[in-house]
């Protein structure tokens, strides 16, 4: 039986090439057969997505016009084209296909929604037929033992066909929304006065909507001043200070509050009424999801959540990693045997004396795995392979997160203090670390431990009390760290209540794979932007989030039920067609609505225009100079003004500052960096603007 192996990349097909006992390398594919695995055939590669979707003016020419919209499209309509880029290696396929019978295909891409649309295009674009049996390679791992063990497991097509509708409503759903709504209020914004284009998107702009209502939360915020009452207790030499839960909202309230209690005097004596202790325990954290890792490595070495997922990546293809793409922090018997026999292997590289048993077995959980297991290591030795210092820290981390895991529960006695003063209650609490436990692994300098002096109970103590007067303070900014956290559990972010409920069962915004992406077009948009680990709205991401304002797609219920649906359609409770449809009536609904607060969106578009004006456009006179991406074009481009400079020269970036000078002065400064064609050496230059408005080198 002829079988041919259908993987997502070159890197992954050469892993499970491995395995097999007879392998021959061919052009774009190899020839492989192991009896063992009862496998013989063929195996090859994608790179990336081989088949995307047509563009709109392949459906008609008039949609090459840009205010040319809605293009609402049924699922069964879509049509997919191959990539201009890949061709060649789809064409390999196609011939693996056109020259040999082949019976059965095993998709081994990578083992997400994703892998499953990438694999099914391609099959659907090469008409392959019922006739050829369908599986499925569920690969988590890729260490040899792992690879063996998911030939021997090999899944039958309808475990998973399930998530290719899924990734495919995903991607139809995602072309609808981006293409006519983009299209949509890029229009209305150049109509009230702005000059890009506006980039909506079915998750990104309630994600942008979240960031927008924080900064508008920001700004508007007022400090209010509140009054508390603080006592400082003087016991063997030592203070101990305390507050009562009570605030107020003025000092008279404060003054009658305390006038009610017999307080008269702030230097009293309290008598200690209740003297309580409790043995308390912390668990190890859970093992790491994607979301847990990418909040972790945020907050820690301040890495983005594209970067860290990239390189959590990159940590899988050198198999010292598990899968990283998950959503589940549990594990089943299966990965606890193997974190087991890699004991040695973590005691080692903690220098830590471990436990062989889990601290938590809660955390052996298959009900609460979906598609995969939480991350963990694989037992490779990753100092046998060349890492960078991210890298390594990345692993590291994992490597602990796991560690911790076979490490005992952090004890510690509480101490709980109630002293009166008059009718007045205070509390004091004390804290003793009586066994590290797995925090000994954290390394932590700072001790959770508050320690308190021996009180007994009806003792008498000096307490000096002190009246406060305190401010509330704004939310503080989104850090990558807490967006995620927001966009994985949007209900946190919302104030009404009617919304709260209906978000309540929902799955969030995006998936724990998606949203360092959808993250990262906010930023490359520029929309948003990262400072200090800090994010902020640029006047572009107010812009967008005027225009949607009082639209369905700015509210993060709606995606988050969406999400909820497409989980469905994974497995098999909800219909794809249906879902389509829905986004098709959302367009048209949002389409037909007017847009709000029209002339603040004049205002700002204005204002977001004039920032973005680099100079003065020297070939007409009437446009601006501004950033387009690959190059510095003029605002007047529309009515026939075509100047341009490129954003690199001679492999020298040139930065606005530079344009600015060059349109002004029409020369610059000498300039570094510059790099020979001919020779490859590097040399130092101005840059010139001609009478013809041509940009050329000056050496004078």
């Amino acid at each position: 039986m002829n079988t041919l192996i259908l993987c997502e990349k070159p890197s992954q097909a050469m892993d499970l090439s491995t395995v097999f006992a007879k392998k021959k390398k061919q052009n774009g594919y190899m020839e492989v057969s192991d009896e063992q695995l009862n496998v013989s055939g063929f195996l090859t590669w994608a790179v990336g997505h081989l088949v995307e979707l047509q563009e709109p003016q392949e459906y008609d020419e008039k949609y090459k016009n840009f205010s040319t919209y809605p293009i609402l499209l049924e699922k069964d309509d879509f049509q997919f084209k191959v990539s201009d880029k890949t061709k060649d290696q789809f064409n390999n396929i196609k011939n693996i296909f056109r020259e040999n019978k082949i019976d059965e295909v095993i998709i081994a891409t990578d083992p997400a929604r994703e892998g499953e649309n990438i694999a099914y295009k391609i099959l659907n674009q090469l008409k392959v037929t019922d006739k050829v049996t369908i599986k499925r390679l569920w690969l988590t791992s890729k260490v040899e033992s792992s690879i063996r063990k998911a030939f021997k497991n090999i899944l039958p097509k309808e475990k998973t066909y399930g998530f290719y509708k899924e990734g495919r409503a995903r991607e139809l759903s995602d072309w609808l929304v981006g293409i006519n709504l983009s299209r949509h209020f890029t229009k209305i914004s150049r109509e009230l006065g702005n000059d890009g284009v506006i980039h909506i998107g079915r998750v990104s702009s309630p994600t942008l909507n979240m960031v927008y209502n924080r900064e508008n939360n920001i700004k508007g915020f007022k400090g209010k001043k509140f009054y508390k009452v603080s006592a400082t207790i003087n016991k063997d030499d030592q203070e101990v200070k305390t507050e009562l839960k009570n605030k107020f909202d003025s000092e008279d309230e404060l003054h009658e509050f305390l006038f009610d209690n017999d307080i008269t005097d702030l230097t009293q004596k309290g008598i200690v009424t209740d003297v309580e202790k409790e043995i308390g325990y912390t668990m190890p954290p859970k093992f790491y999801d994607l979301s847990a890792l990418q909040e972790d490595m945020n907050d820690k070495y301040k890495i983005s959540a594209k970067r860290t997922l990239e390189i959590a990546q990159t940590l899988y293809e050198k198999k010292l990693i598990t899968y990283p793409r998950t959503d589940s922090r549990y594990i089943t018997e299966d990965e606890k045997e193997m974190l087991v026999e890699n004991i040695d292997y973590l005691k080692e590289i903690t220098n830590t004396n471990l436990n062989n048993e889990l601290t938590n077995n809660s955390l052996i959980n298959p009900s609460k795995i979906e598609d995969h297991y939480a991350i963990l290591i694989t037992g490779n030795d990753f100092n046998k392979v060349d890492l960078k210092e991210e890298e390594i820290n990345v692993y590291k981390s994992i490597l602990q997160n796991v560690a911790m895991n076979f490490m005992d529960k952090e004890q510690y006695e509480t101490t709980t203090i109630e002293i009166a003063v008059k009718k007045l209650i205070f509390e004091v609490k004390g804290k003793i670390i009586q066994d590290k436990g797995f925090k000994a692994l954290l390394n932590k300098q700072k001790t959770s431990e508050e320690t308190i002096p021996n009180f007994e109970k009806n003792e008498e103590v000096d307490i000096e009390l002190d009246l406060l007067e305190k401010e509330t303070t704004p939310p503080k900014r989104y850090t990558e760290k807490t967006l995620l956290k927001a966009m994985a559990n949007p209900i946190e972010t919302l104030e009404d209540e009617g919304l709260k409920s209906t978000l309540k069962e929902s799955k969030g915004l995006g998936t724990p794979a998606t949203r360092a992406d959808i993250i990262e077009n906010l930023k490359k948009n520029k929309y948003i932007q990262v400072q200090k680990n800090k994010i902020y709205i640029t006047k572009n991401g107010i812009l967008a989030c005027l225009l949607l304002e009082g639209h369905l797609l700015s509210k993060p219920d709606l995606t988050g039920q969406w999400e909820k649906y497409l989980n469905g359609i994974s497995k098999g409770e909800k219909d794809d067609d249906s879902f389509i449809n829905t986004i098709n009536e959302m367009i048209k609904k949002t389409i037909s609505e007017e847009v709000k607060n029209k002339e603040i969106i004049q205002k700002v578009a204005k204002e977001k225009v004039s920032s973005n004006n680099i100079a003065k456009c020297p070939a007409c006179d009437n446009g601006y100079l501004i950033d387009r991406k690959g190059f510095y074009g003029c605002t007047e481009y529309n009515n026939g003004c075509e100047f341009t400079i490129p954003k690199k020269l001679l492999e020298k970036s040139i930065p606005p500052t530079v344009v600015k000078a060059l349109c002004e002065s029409k020369t610059t400064k000498k300039l570094k960096g510059f790099k020979s064609k001919k020779s490859g050496k590097s040399f130092d230059c101005k840059l010139i603007l001609t009478k013809e408005n041509k940009v050329q080198f000056s050496f004078d």
